[in-house]
């Protein structure tokens, strides 16, 4: 993620379809990943109500839904700074999160099927970004159909 101007792409067929569909029902929608978890934990922190971590994932070729690790973990990396309850897959996912920071957050990532997939296209320093650990202090919200930076919302 890049601070950029006050407006970012942040979609993904899959990921802008869940966010799209949550939004519509009524709910707050901001976008986090390894990159910037701290920074949509410390965000989310003080709002009330239940929260609802999606693990978008991506799609195959055929459309059928295709389960990615690196979304599982980045799900992880913000429940874990997250007080309250938690789901059994919230757990889960956390219990993976804690799991490959221990063995090594670029070494898990590295070997994913997505990363292979960017390696072969030439995409390296992708790979490297994605398991960057809070690099990034932007929080991307939904606002008017976009994602936008918390921050320019006020």
């Amino acid at each position: 993620m890049t601070t950029g101007p006050t407006t970012t792409d942040w979609h993904t067929q899959d990921g802008s379809t869940w966010a799209t569909v949550a939004a519509e029902a009524g709910s707050r929608v901001f976008a986090s990943c390894i990159c910037n978890a701290g920074a949509v934990a410390e965000r989310v922190r003080s709002l009330e109500g239940p929260l609802t971590v999606v693990a978008c994932g991506e799609r195959w070729p055929d459309g059928s839904l295709r389960p990615c690790v690196e979304d599982l973990l980045g799900a992880g990396a913000l429940l874990c700074r997250l007080p309250g309850s938690r789901s059994p897959e919230a757990e889960s996912a956390v219990d993976a999160w804690l799991a490959a920071e221990s063995r090594g957050l670029a070494r898990t990532l590295a070997a994913c099927g997505s990363a292979r997939e960017l390696r072969a296209k030439g995409h390296e320093e992708d790979v490297t970004y994605a398991s960057e650990h809070d690099v990034s202090a932007v929080v991307p919200v939904l606002a008017d159909g976009r994602f936008v930076p918390a921050a320019a919302l006020g």
